[in-house]
């Protein structure tokens, strides 16, 4: 709503996409580490989020090169704006889901 977008792009939708997939397998990371019964679950999990981590940089690399195509016209500057603070945006929080996993990784690693 704040950049008045009106149409969305395929890497957005699919970074959107991979971040809530991240988010899913936080949560469920997260929800294992009382017990650390279940540490290699924990651990696969971890895996899952760099993996999907990866696949978040892929993407933005992508959506980037897409968006600073030579073929864009001067107009639609403001455009390429928005879009470049969007996918910057989605593909911090995918960092901040792989911080996490580091984090439990550790502690899974120090505790189990």
């Amino acid at each position: 709503m704040l950049f008045e977008i009106k149409h969305s792009q395929e890497d957005a939708k699919h970074l959107s996409i991979v971040l809530v997939k991240s988010c899913e397998a936080v949560e469920k990371a997260i929800r294992l580490l009382p017990t650390l019964k279940r540490s290699q679950e924990i651990l696969d999990l971890c895996v899952e989020i760099n993996r999907l981590e990866n696949e978040a940089d892929r993407t933005y690399r992508h959506a980037l090169a897409t968006l600073y195509q030579a073929d864009a016209a001067p107009t639609q500057t403001l455009e390429i704006l928005k879009w470049r603070d969007i996918y910057d945006n989605l593909e911090a929080a995918t960092d901040r889901c792989e911080d996490i996993a580091n984090i439990l990784e550790g502690v899974v690693l120090e505790y189990a």
